[in-house]
C-alpha cells in the first residue's frame, strides 16, 4: 500500500513539473519592432525583429536587428507587399503602391499560433524635390555633370541621392530633366562651351513623373575664369601732413588734408576676330602702356579694371599743450584731424570692335569706378589739466585732459567713369586704329 503511494506521488510531482515547463513556455505577447528611421520607403529594405514574452515574465528577442536569440526559424511572417529575408523585410513599393501606401505584415510563433502581432506601415509621400549641384562640380563651359537631388517626404524625413548613377533607390526613370525646354533623357548635362551665344545663366528642371505638380526650376549662373586680366596702377595721393602739438596751454594745430586721387587716363580697347586661328583678340591702350591678349571666342571672360586713383588720408590732429607748472589752466585741445581726399574719376573707355566680333562683347568686364577716399586723419590728445596733487600716482598714469580734436571726415568716393562708347568697324578698320596707337 505505502510504495503505491508512493508511486502516484512520483507520478503527480512529475506532472505539476512538467505543467509548469509547458506554462513558462506559453507566450504571454508577441510584438513586430521595426526601424522606420531609415529611408525604407524609398529602399523598400525595412529592417524588422519580434520581442515576445512569456508567461513567466521572460523575454526573448529575434536575432538580427533586434541582437537577440531567438531564432527566426520559430517565427512565421505573411505579408502580400514583401517577404522577409534574413533579418530584413523586403518591401514590394509598387505593391504597397497599389495597396493604398499601406504595407501589412502579420507576425506569429511556430510552436504558438496563440500570441500573433500586425503591424501596417503608410508610405509617406513626396512633397517636394530640389535639384542639388554635385559638390565636386564648377559650373564652367563644357562642364558636364548628372545632378543631385533631394527628396523632402510628408514624415518630415529627406533623401539625398544620384538618380542618374547606380545605386541610387530613386531611379533616373521616375524624374524628367530638362536643359531651357530640351529634355535629357539620360540626365547628363553640359554647360555650353559658347556661353555668350547661350547667356550668361543655365536653366535646368526636373518634373517628378507621377505627379508634375512636384517640381523645381533652379537658374545657375556660370562661373566664369578671368583666364586675362589688366589692372591699371595708380598710386594714392599724398596724405595730409600732421598737425603740430601746442605749445603749454595752447591748441594742437589741425591736420592738413589728404590730396585728391589721380583721375585715370583715358582707355581705348581694340577687340577682332580672327577666323583662321578662331581667335579673340583684345588689345588696351592706357597712355603709353600697351597690352595685347588673346582669349577663347565665348569662353572665359576678360577683366579690365580702370578705376580712378585713391585720396589721400587726412593728417593727424596735433597734440594740446599741457597746462603751464604756474598757470591753473585746462592745457591746449587737440587738433582737428584731416579730411581724406576725394578719390580719382574712373576712366573713360572707347572699343573699337570688329563686327564678326560683337556678340563676344560680354567677355569683357569693365571696372571704371571712381577711386576710394581717403581716411580721415585723428583728432589730437588733450594737453593734461593741473593737478591739484601732481604726485598721485592715478595722476600720473592717467592724467586728466582737455578735450581731443575731431577726427577729420572720411574722403569720398571718386565720380565714376561714363559707360563706354563702342565703335563697330571692320577687321582691317579696327588693326588701322590700333597702328595709329603704337
Amino acid at each position: 500500500m505505502i510504495r503505491t503511494l508512493r508511486f502516484l506521488f512520483c507520478i503527480l510531482l512529475l506532472h505539476l513539473t512538467l505543467t509548469g515547463r509547458s506554462q513558462n513556455k506559453r507566450l504571454s505577447s508577441l510584438k513586430i519592432v521595426v526601424d522606420t528611421a531609415q529611408i525604407w520607403f524609398a529602399s523598400g529594405v525595412l529592417p524588422i525583429g519580434a520581442e515576445v514574452t512569456y508567461h513567466s515574465g521572460m523575454k526573448r528577442r529575434t536575432t538580427g536587428y533586434l541582437n537577440g536569440n531567438l531564432r527566426w526559424q520559430n517565427m512565421e511572417l505573411v505579408s502580400d507587399q514583401g517577404k522577409l529575408n534574413g533579418d530584413v523585410f523586403l518591401i514590394d513599393l509598387e505593391k504597397a503602391r497599389l495597396n493604398m501606401g499601406k504595407v501589412e505584415i502579420m507576425m506569429t510563433c511556430a510552436h504558438d499560433t496563440s500570441s500573433h502581432d500586425k503591424m501596417v506601415l503608410h508610405l509617406p509621400k513626396l512633397e517636394r524635390i530640389a535639384l542639388l549641384i554635385p559638390e565636386d562640380i564648377k559650373l564652367k563651359p563644357g562642364t558636364t555633370f548628372t545632378p543631385d537631388m533631394s527628396f523632402y517626404y510628408s514624415n518630415g524625413q529627406e533623401y539625398v541621392t544620384a538618380p542618374w548613377k547606380p545605386g541610387s533607390f530613386v531611379k533616373g526613370e521616375s524624374l524628367r530633366l530638362f536643359y531651357n525646354k530640351t529634355e535629357l533623357k539620360d540626365g547628363l548635362f553640359q554647360v555650353p562651351n559658347n556661353l555668350i551665344e547661350a547667356g550668361d545663366f543655365v536653366t535646368l528642371s526636373a518634373v517628378w513623373k507621377e505627379d508634375p505638380q512636384i517640381y523645381d526650376v533652379k537658374i545657375y549662373a556660370i562661373d566664369y575664369d578671368f583666364t586675362e586680366s589688366f589692372k591699371l596702377f595708380l598710386p594714392p595721393a599724398l596724405d595730409g601732413k600732421d598737425g603740430r602739438g601746442g605749445g603749454d596751454d595752447q591748441n594742437g594745430v589741425d591736420g592738413g588734408d589728404g590730396f585728391d586721387g589721380m583721375d585715370a587716363p583715358d582707355t581705348e580697347l581694340f577687340m577682332w576676330l580672327s577666323d583662321s586661328t578662331n581667335t579673340l583678340h583684345v588689345q588696351v591702350t592706357v597712355g603709353k602702356e600697351q597690352k595685347q591678349f588673346s582669349l577663347n571666342p565665348g569662353i572665359g571672360k576678360f577683366e579690365l579694371d580702370i578705376r580712378g586713383g585713391k585720396g589721400g588720408n587726412g593728417g593727424q590732429g596735433g597734440r594740446g599743450g599741457d597746462a603751464g607748472i604756474n598757470v591753473n589752466s585746462l592745457g591746449g585741445i587737440g587738433g582737428n584731424g584731416g579730411n581724406g581726399g576725394v578719390g580719382g574719376k574712373g576712366a573713360k573707355l572707347i572699343i573699337f570692335c570688329d563686327v564678326k566680333a560683337e556678340k563676344y562683347l560680354p567677355q569683357i568686364h569693365i571696372n571704371n569706378l571712381g577711386g576710394e577716399g581717403g581716411a580721415g586723419g585723428m583728432g589730437g590728445l588733450g594737453g593734461r589739466v593741473t593737478s591739484i596733487d601732481n604726485s598721485s600716482f592715478f595722476d600720473v598714469v592717467f592724467p586728466t585732459r582737455n578735450d581731443p580734436g575731431y577726427q577729420g571726415w572720411q574722403g569720398e568716393y571718386g565720380p565714376n567713369g561714363q559707360e563706354a562708347e563702342i565703335q563697330l568697324l571692320n577687321s582691317d578698320e579696327v588693326k588701322a586704329k590700333r597702328e595709329q596707337k603704337k
